[in-house]
């Protein structure tokens, strides 16, 4: 037992150093800081001119510096990547760091922003202002005469405070055992800008929980964690679990990794977030943990996104506070007709259709529901009453199930306004099979998805592949109102055409659907147009158009022969577009659009999305200025001519926006390498030809030994349309040749990298000066590829995270992430022995 206590240091000693490497990112190389503190002597290494600061920043009881000293040298520090702690120190105020504008933080015990147990501590100076947007956790705690309620800013971090002279007492309340005895009297809790407002982690069944009677409320929410606890009845009277007042927030309950936990005991809480606004995670916690049927029904009546890995219980006490009677099902021979509840699987078929009438007075099903192989039922009638269908367990068939039966002609629950829980994705009340015509028109099966709020699949097919929702050609409609009852956030195309008196510029929701409208009274302008040749004479005078992220404009069936002039006057697009089926040569009609945005609260990528055009060889987008940047713009062309080709111009604006490139097809290079800012462009068959203005270079550019001795012809080259490979040179020492080198981009589908060095004799050093975008079109798992280059390129880990910060791109150096290589001041074969040390002990320690 010694000998472990004994290893346990000496591992961590090897393996400190390991894990610091990977925090290691690329600042200047002059611009670190490794000390363990600060103090007047460790002070001494403290880099002054630096404004961006890669390190941890520690102040604790042996910092000995004046405030004047403090202020002296850190004024000038805007941006830290690294640990900002001060810890058990004598500072009086932090507005030494008046200047520090933002830090980034990862990794440690309490999130890296740390200010505990600061004796004489009152005031936390300007840290508010690299407050905004941070991800970490804000750690004040202990800080006998600092006021943190006059900072209201920190409503609004996730924050963890404690023990201070006054704190946010109810606000992103974190419960350990160290911070139970300062948190007994809030009767509602609230989140600022936490996603759990409550955080419950390490407690134990023996600690006094009492104080959390008394509590009311959660807005935000709540995760309780790695605890020995055997139910959550301190939180019995807890009524109400709100989200967080924006338009994107949910709540969410986590309970995991409590391995005696077998019940909530939440028997009084009566208001959760609807409509998909909760999500609910539990898993892990005791082999017998169980949900009350009063549980289940709370949650699935609001439709929460449950996630469970685990197999969850029914408790198996059937009596309900209110007094309505559960039965279990167990077939209709002992079935009681007064039963509101029934858990158990409720299928019928062939041999009981005849006793359907006995659950008409049934609301709840805690099972699935199957109707199948029936011979003589004509309808559902007899769940007249069903409100809700609820299965824990899993199970690869959906809850609900009607299939195969002989007369059945009618599907509808009219009392079900929920869907079956748990939904998730790929999920769905499931009619197939039956003999007779169940859903006539479309109309049919989007009435019970309204109603249901679920997926329905009749034969196999969603409501929406049945065709169009289409109002059309009613001379006196007036009024849809009722019709946003329909609307589920599905993709079916909604048409209203030709209504002469019916307004929908009147309708909000119109804003959400999937819309295809023209020739009414007042139609919905230039917001979501979809162009065919039904509609294209009521779109001419659109300067700009707006709609969702996938397809603000969407133009299908076009024919070359069609006057497509009025989009001459299109300038702006916000949101996604999508051209396909059609017969076009060119999209040169859009020839004078110039910015391309995302929609304001787009949460994915905007989409171009180009395909089955089998005649189009080309966009012609020459006025294109603005684009979606940072990952932000998806394209998809394909399907279309053979010869389909983009500018050098086209590609160029994809690549500075890090477009998102998704081809199947070989694309290619326009013929015609002239550009509209008179750049030279120059195609690339070697140097023998190649004329050294050439700024942009058509083709994949090789360097190696019989050519190393002309790369100065490269010296004013920004833009290779090809791949980059320096191999097998002998006498190259460095790539100042390519000081002026911007980007490379390649069409051609390769399966090696785009940017390639490798095998080179004499070479010492990469490094791009001016590439500030990574190599296009970058897949997942693309990586600029320097390996097997005779001399140390990367003598140190921060060379190589230099070069992938500048470049946007994942660097492989000798088949090694840039992580995986030392830090300053150890070798690579250090961090190997250091590595081969500590398996070493770790295997020690199994042994004895």
């Amino acid at each position: 037992m010694l000998f472990k206590l004994l290893l346990i240091p000496l591992i961590s000693l090897f393996l400190v150093p390991i894990v610091q490497s990977q925090r290691e990112m690329a600042c200047d190389l002059n611009c670190h800081f490794a000390e363990p503190y600060i103090s007047s002597e460790t002070l001494k290494k403290w880099p002054k001119t630096c404004k961006y600061l890669c390190g941890n920043l520690i102040f604790n009881e042996e910092t000995d510096l004046t405030d004047y000293e403090l202020s002296v040298n850190f004024w000038k520090l805007e941006e830290l990547k690294g640990f900002l702690r001060i810890q058990n120190s004598t500072l009086t105020s932090l507005n030494f760091l008046e200047n520090l504008r933002a830090r980034q933080c990862e990794g440690g015990e309490f999130g890296e922003f740390v200010v505990s147990n600061n004796l004489y501590l009152t005031n936390l100076g300007n840290v508010k202002n690299f407050a905004n947007g941070d991800k970490c956790t804000w750690r004040i705690v202990k800080n006998p005469k600092l006021d943190i309620s006059s900072y209201e800013f920190l409503a609004y971090l996730r924050l963890e405070n404690f023990g201070n002279l006054k704190d946010y007492e109810c606000v992103n309340v974190r419960i350990t055992p160290e911070s139970l005895p300062y948190y007994s009297n809030c009767l509602s809790i609230n989140n600022g800008a936490e996603e759990k407002a409550l955080k419950i982690s390490n407690l134990s069944s023996l600690m006094d929980l009492s104080g959390f009677l008394k509590l009311k409320s959660v807005v935000g929410g709540i995760e309780i964690s790695n605890t020995d606890l055997e139910d959550l009845s301190f939180l019995k009277n807890l009524k109400i679990i709100e989200m967080p007042g924006g338009p994107m927030d949910r709540a969410t309950i986590e309970i995991q990794n409590n391995p005696n936990l077998k019940r909530l005991g939440w028997d009084f809480i009566t208001v959760l977030p609807k409509n998909g606004k909760l999500l609910l995670k539990i898993t892990k916690n005791h082999a017998e943990f169980c949900l009350s049927i009063e549980e289940v029904q709370k949650f699935a009546k609001v439709a929460p996104w449950f996630f469970n890995e685990d197999k969850i219980l029914f408790c198996a006490n059937l009596t309900r506070a209110d007094g309505q009677k559960v039965c279990k099902f167990e077939g209709f021979g002992s079935f009681e007709t007064d039963c509101y509840h029934v858990v158990g699987d409720v299928i019928v078929d062939e041999d009981n259709e005849k006793d359907v009438w006995m659950l008409e007075n049934v609301t709840h099903i805690y099972g699935s529901l199957i109707i199948r192989d029936t011979r003589e039922l004509v309808n559902l009638d007899f769940l007249a009453s069903l409100k809700s269908v609820m299965r824990l367990k899993k199970d690869e068939d959906q809850i609900i199930r009607i299939l195969s039966n002989k007369k059945l002609e009618k599907v509808i629950f009219p009392k079900m306004t929920t869907p079956p829980f748990p939904i998730g994705e790929g999920d769905f009340i499931d009619i197939d099979g039956n003999s007779l015509e169940i859903f006539k028109i479309q109309r049919d099966c989007i009435l019970i998805r309204a109603m249901t709020k679920a997926d329905v699949k009749y034969n196999g097919k969603g409501c929406c592949e049945y065709g169009d929702f289409v109002v059309s050609n009613n001379p006196y409609l007036t009024d849809i109102e009722r019709l946003q009852n329909f609307y589920n956030g599905d993709e079916c195309t909604w048409r209203f055409v030709n209504n002469s008196q019916l307004d929908l510029s009147s309708y909000g929701f119109m804003a959400n659907v999937n819309l295809e409208n023209y020739g009414n009274l007042k139609d919905s302008g230039c917001a979501s147009v979809r162009i065919t040749p039904e509609s294209l004479p009521y779109y001419s005078n659109c300067t700009s158009i707006t709609g969702n992220y996938e397809g603000a404009l969407r133009i299908y069936r076009m024919s070359s022969s069609m006057d497509l002039t009025g989009f001459l006057n299109l300038k702006s697009v916000v949101g996604g577009i999508e051209i396909r089926d059609t017969d076009l040569v060119d999209l040169s009609f859009l020839k004078n659009l110039k910015n391309l945005k995302s929609p304001g609260m787009a949460v994915g990528q905007t989409t171009i999305s180009i395909q089955n055009n089998p005649n189009l060889k080309g966009l012609g987008w020459d006025s294109i200025t603005v684009l979606p940047k940072g990952n932000l713009l998806f394209l998809n062309i394909t399907n279309n001519h053979p010869e389909f080709c983009l500018t050098i111009d086209e590609v160029q604006k994809f690549a500075q926006v890090d477009a998102t490139f998704f081809n199947e097809d070989k694309i290619l290079l326009c013929p015609n390498l002239t550009r509209a800012d008179d750049q030279k462009v120059c195609k690339f068959d070697g140097f023998e030809s190649f004329e050294t203005n050439c700024r942009h270079v058509v083709g994949d550019v090789i360097v190696d030994e019989d050519n190393e001795k002309d790369v100065w012809m490269l010296e004013n080259v920004t833009y290779i349309y090809g791949s980059l490979i320096i191999r097998d040179t002998r006498e190259l020492v460095n790539l100042n040749f390519l000081a002026s080198l911007r980007m490379v981009m390649r069409l051609t589908k390769d399966e090696d990298q785009i940017i390639r060095i490798l095998s080179n004799k004499k070479l010492e050093k990469v490094i791009f000066p001016k590439m500030k975008s990574r190599p296009f079109p970058m897949r997942v798992d693309d990586f600029i590829d320097i390996d097997g280059n005779s001399l140390e390129i990367f003598k140190v880990q921060k060379e190589c995270l230099l070069i992938r910060a500048m470049t946007k791109a994942k660097v492989k150096y000798n088949s090694k992430s840039c992580t995986k290589l030392p830090r300053a001041g150890e070798t690579s074969i250090s961090l190997d022995i250091k590595l081969s040390m500590v398996w070493i002990f770790i295997l020690l320690l199994v042994h004895f």
